[in-house]
């Protein structure tokens, strides 16, 4: 075993790569931080070992066996980023280790955080091969006082394990089995600001693995206050760097703040842990249910919208140290609210928390530790799990697990809540335009048959007479005209989801003509000449009959020209009451009603659920030149409100709808 002693001797050693890394940390400070400007703690000369073919030299301390040894130098082999000197482990002279001889060897240095810079993060380059968990790297975080020493046992298999020479040691990360140079990216807990601490690379392995062993470049710890992220206008995935202002996504679990500005529509995929979160915007999930976590208060404003469940259904875990108080819209239907102070906490607002009409419903509501949580709004809450400290105002709280659906409001029921973007796309030259499924765009001289679905920049057509098409886009806004030798029947506007008006009108679907949406009660042969505009009970066209329902629902567009993508999709216009026309089939029974029965039901029941969500590629395409140019590489989730149309007093748990989704794509 030998020991080196960290100095203060710098030898210069590839002044290129010294030079890159100055000129990187200088753009770095002025581009990539903006506001949120981060200082290094670790000399970037040393983290990238750029003064020299020593630990020493670059200001790191060292515990080798004579079998196994970090060193550094060229001797790696591999490709930029990595670039001149590294850190890496061998068995010798070359960049292998031999797994028959057990190691686990270590290099580090100490670092100093100044009181308030609670944002502390940790980033290197890495490669590696070893074995799953057993031969890799890790980093650790230690009070000073602690010395590691290198060691021929193993100290066992895991990714986390903290080994027994560095017991009181806190695990920050890991590198394992993966092909090609990686980089890592980790968090330093906050309370290590304002202390000096030792900062630990350790590499292990046992009897069996594959070469190469770790190397390790460009180590970057950085400090600074907490901050506040602003999101962009235009929104877009929490992990896209151009949903928020400076373009950084914000640094999560180490102090920071949100803010979503009004207009804004930010989805989230990831997990998200941050102080205060400020939302006047509209804040929604993807198909994860990741976590939130809030160390300080939420706050959702009077034009705010908090929407915490995933397109496919499942409700999102809120974690509150703080307050959560609504003063604009939340649905808390599915959601589980853990509240976790240890002093007094308030749940409440003056907003709007969706219910059943006449309470708000919150899937799941509990304290986890001690203090008191005053719940100040009347509520039903289907699950209540006060596991610690006190939960006051329980004269609000109606606990009923039977409030199995949100019901009864006419602003709610069958509705469209809203559209989730769960990718962006890329390459996206142009806006892509939302319509409904099937439709595509208006091409010259292309045949169509009856039924086709086309659409212009601003109108939606449906082909009534086959043919081809002319030189000229149609442009009527009402009845039909000739196109070529095609005739075609406008109905609507982009945006517009749903079904569009056809002839063949099949009983039970619902169909939108301009801004109205009907259900078909008669199957039949409708009328171009006499399409449905009425906006209340029912009217025939040609042999079949249809009910009016409502009025439909539109999306438009978060298009970013800059970066190529959507970043958001949001409901405009009026929302529509969607819903199939068929039967309701119950558990327990058959409903049936003259509005909503078709006359033919399924033969077994849905599992009940107060909104529906349906998934569907969309498909864009860029060019009218080539409209068989599409990128599939964009998805949207649809998610549609409702409540039963039956009503089972005896087993209310097991209402539900007979649903058929409304569709749409981009085109």
């Amino acid at each position: 075993m030998n020991t080196i002693k960290q100095n203060s001797i710098a030898k210069p050693h590839s002044l290129v790569k010294w030079w890159n890394a100055w000129i990187l940390t200088a753009l770095m400070a002025v581009f990539s931080f903006g506001s949120f400007a981060q200082t290094d703690r670790i000399p970037v000369a040393d983290g990238n070992f750029s003064n020299g073919t020593t630990m020493a030299a670059n200001g790191w301390n060292v515990s080798n066996l004579a079998s196994h040894s970090w060193v550094v130098g060229t001797g790696h082999g591999l490709a930029a980023p990595f670039g001149g000197n590294a850190a890496y482990i061998t068995d010798g002279t070359t960049y292998t280790y031999t797994p028959s001889n057990n190691a686990n060897v270590f290099f580090w240095r100490d670092v100093t955080v100044p009181a308030g810079e609670t944002a502390i993060t940790l980033s290197c380059n890495w490669n590696q091969q070893g074995e799953s968990t057993y031969d890799l790297w890790q980093v650790f975080v230690a009070p000073t006082s602690l010395t590691p020493v290198a060691t021929a046992t193993y100290p066992g298999l895991g990714l986390s394990n903290v080994p027994a020479a560095l017991a009181g040691a806190t695990f920050i990360g890991n590198g394992a089995i993966t092909t090609g140079i990686q980089t890592f990216s980790g968090v330093i807990p906050s309370s290590y600001a304002g202390t000096t601490f030792r900062l630990i690379f350790s590499w292990k392995h046992d009897g069996v693995g594959t070469n190469p062993p770790a190397a390790i470049d460009n180590i970057r710890l950085q400090s600074a206050a907490p901050s506040t992220y602003t999101a962009t206008a235009q929104g877009g995935l929490w992990s896209s760097p151009a949903t928020w202002v400076g373009g950084n996504i914000p640094l999560s679990g180490v102090g920071n703040s949100i803010n979503i500005p009004a207009g804004s529509v930010v989805t989230v995929d990831q997990v998200i842990s941050y102080a205060n979160y400020q939302i006047d915007g509209i804040i929604q999930w993807n198909g994860t249910a990741n976590a939130m976590s809030a160390s300080g208060n939420v706050t959702i404003g009077s034009t705010g919208k908090f929407f915490p469940y995933t397109s496919a259904g499942s409700g999102v875990t809120v974690h509150c140290l703080g307050n959560f108080t609504n003063n604009g819209y939340a649905n808390l239907y599915l959601t589980a609210m853990n509240f976790t102070g240890s002093g007094s906490q308030t749940f409440g607002g003056t907003g709007v928390y969706q219910g059943n009409g006449v309470k708000p419903t919150i899937g799941t509501l509990q304290k986890q530790n001690t203090g008191t949580l005053t719940v100040d709004f009347p509520c039903n809450v289907r699950t209540l799990n006060p596991l610690n400290g006190t939960i006051a105002g329980l004269g609000n709280i109606e606990l009923d697990f039977t409030k199995s659906e949100v019901f009864g409001q006419s602003n709610f029921n069958a509705q469209v809540s809203q559209a989730v973007v769960t990718a962006m796309g890329s390459l996206l030259t142009a806006a892509p335009w939302v319509g409904p499924a099937g439709a595509a765009r208006w091409v010259a001289s292309q045949t169509v048959a009856t039924g086709n679905v086309r659409m212009t920049a601003t109108d939606i057509y449906v082909c009534t007479i086959a043919g081809t098409t002319g030189a000229a886009a149609p442009t009527h806004t009402t009845g039909t005209a000739t196109d070529g030798t095609a005739t075609w029947l406008w109905v609507g506007t982009p945006g517009t989801i749903g079904n569009p008006f056809i002839l063949a009108a099949a009983l039970g679907t619902q169909y939108f003509y301009g801004d109205n949406l009907y259900t078909c009660t008669v199957a039949g042969t409708a009328l171009a000449t006499a399409p449905p505009t009425h906006t209340s009970g029912i009217a025939v066209s040609g042999t079949a009959t249809f009910q009016y329902v409502g009025t439909v629902a539109k999306l438009s567009l978060n298009y970013d020209a800059t970066n190529q993508v959507v970043r958001s999709q949001y409901r405009s216009g009026r929302v529509g009451l969607y819903k199939q026309s068929g039967c309701c089939c119950c558990a327990k029974q058959w409903c049936r009603n003259s509005s909503h029965d078709s006359g033919s039901c399924l033969l077994s029941p849905f599992s009940y659920k107060y909104w529906q969500c349906t998934c569907s590629k969309i498909r864009c395409c860029l060019s009218k030149r080539n409209p068989n140019h599409c990128i599939p590489r964009l998805s949207i989730c649809l998610c549609i409100q409702w409540r039963s149309l039956c009503n089972d007093p005896g087993n209310r748990s097991f209402r539900s709808q007979c649903y058929k989704p409304s569709s749409f794509a981009w085109i």
